[in-house]
């Protein structure tokens, strides 16, 4: 009898350990299921989230690549990403930099300051530096009058050009300022360039304009030279007559001189 139960005993233990491998067994393999399916997920949630993110695309810092940008809206991350883009091209050097005045991040777009803004100006930076529904562009569309007046000389100052004549192609004009006066003026390097239109009116010449801020001491019997970077790939420099702005400051007041040159 206790041979029997002894026997009994041990078939009965034989039979839980088989049972308890079997659900050990089946646990790990589902768990190892679970990790399966939750790393494969992980890796789709990527793949769709670098599908769907234009800026991750392989290649985007190519110029092949900027008219792919599709229409939707764009994160203010996702624009970052496209500034740094445009920048590294800006600073290789593209036929772009020379119709921009420079660009902008704002919350919704990227904003492209033209010097002159025009269908080819647009065209070239589309072409060369970026392509997308977040661009904006600013500009002027028609050169502006000149509102301020100005004088040849007064209380002996007074500007001459520092060449007459100048050819098709410059890309620098300046004049000179003279003080034959008694007392000293003031000068910012602040400056200014028109053209007379074919209707006899003077407009300020599309170009990039650089103010400083700084004052600057001109004393009787000096001179000073002041020039300007002309922009021809943003606005094509027509032939005929210029004039040269230049203020300067007599007893806290500003007053605008002038001097004409002509660009064949």
């Amino acid at each position: 009898m206790k041979q029997s139960i002894t026997i009994f005993f041990l078939l009965f233990l034989f039979f839980l350990t088989s049972c308890h491998q079997q659900s050990t067994k089946k646990t790990k393999a589902a768990d190892k299921r679970k990790h399966e399916l939750r790393a494969d997920s992980g890796k789709t949630s990527k793949k769709q989230k670098y599908e769907k993110d234009s800026v991750h695309r392989p290649g985007a810092d190519t110029l092949k690549s900027a008219p792919t940008y599709e229409k939707r809206h764009y994160s203010y991350r996702e624009l970052q990403r496209i500034m740094q883009i445009m920048e590294r091209k800006w600073l290789k050097g593209t036929p772009a930099n020379g119709v921009m005045g420079g660009f902008g991040l704002g919350e919704n777009d990227i904003t492209v300051w033209l010097i002159f803004d025009s269908p080819r100006n647009r065209r070239l930076v589309r072409e060369h530096l970026m392509d997308g529904p977040f661009m904006k562009f600013e500009g002027p569309t028609t050169p502006g009058l000149i509102k301020y007046k100005a004088v040849r000389d007064t209380l002996g100052l007074y500007l001459t050009p520092i060449q007459h004549t100048y050819p098709h192609d410059v890309r620098k004009v300046g004049a000179v300022l003279h003080n034959e006066g008694n007392q000293e003026v003031i000068y910012g390097e602040e400056y200014d360039v028109a053209f007379l239109d074919s209707q006899g009116k003077w407009r300020a010449l599309p170009m990039t304009r650089f103010i400083h801020d700084m004052a600057i001491g001109v004393g009787p019997g000096q001179t000073i030279k002041s020039t300007a970077n002309l922009s021809p790939d943003a606005f094509p420099t027509p032939s005929g007559r210029y004039r040269y702005y230049l203020p300067v400051m007599i007893d806290h007041k500003k007053v605008w001189l002038m001097t004409e040159f002509a660009i064949e």
